[in-house]
């Protein structure tokens, strides 16, 4: 049996199917450096800036910037030219959705691409490893195992961040249990709660 699409794919949809790498993100910011007449720091988390400052191999279509200015996440959304030509493109990433400390801007780091307007500060690998736990979907395992084969992120390491962090771990929906599972698939570990910690078991 054959199906029919019924639709054409959406400009969304056409990113998703070939995501960016990293001439195609330089490329893309770089645009976006050229439209800007003032100053701006971006902070970026997910897989673009693994692929900017971790792995280069690295793929993706978005770029999450937190809590950025509303103007140019539109003007560079998923519909936009530029958006469409590099197959990546501007994402808000709610400073509220992240379970990691308060102080994550302290542990960014910036990247000198060169850029005129554009600052651009990456976040820790372990803040960025965290911050994917809520989810884990496809693309957050590929992004999370780049991180671990790199040799960014340590379990043992990772354990005490988690705990720092522990309140925001449990009230989040499902996500003590996507720990536990990612450290099961990442490090071949099994943790547990024990008075009120994680530990290994």
């Amino acid at each position: 049996m054959v199906y029919l699409r019924l639709r054409p794919y959406s400009d969304q949809e056409k990113i998703l199917m070939n995501p960016a790498g990293h001439k195609q993100i330089l490329a893309f910011l770089k645009e976006v450096d050229m439209s800007l007449a003032q100053p701006l720091t971006f902070y970026l988390f997910g897989g673009a800036a693994i692929t900017l400052a971790y792995d280069h191999e690295n793929r993706t279509f978005d770029l999450d910037l937190v809590d950025t200015y509303s103007q140019v996440i539109s003007s560079f959304g998923p519909d936009s030219k530029v958006a469409q030509k590099y197959h990546v493109y501007l994402s808000d990433l709610p400073e509220i959705n992240l379970i990691i400390s308060k102080d994550w801007r302290l542990r960014t780091k910036i990247l000198d691409l060169g850029f005129k307007f554009i600052t651009l500060k990456v976040a820790d690998p372990y803040d960025i490893f965290v911050s994917k736990l809520p989810r884990l979907e496809p693309k957050d395992l590929e992004d999370m195992q780049s991180l671990v084969e790199k040799g960014y992120i340590e379990a043992t390491k990772l354990l005490k961040i988690l705990n720092q962090n522990l309140k925001e771990v449990k009230n989040t929906s499902g996500c003590l249990n996507n720990v536990k599972l990612a450290f099961q698939m990442f490090f071949s570990k099994t943790i547990t709660v024990k008075s009120g910690r994680l530990i290994f078991a």
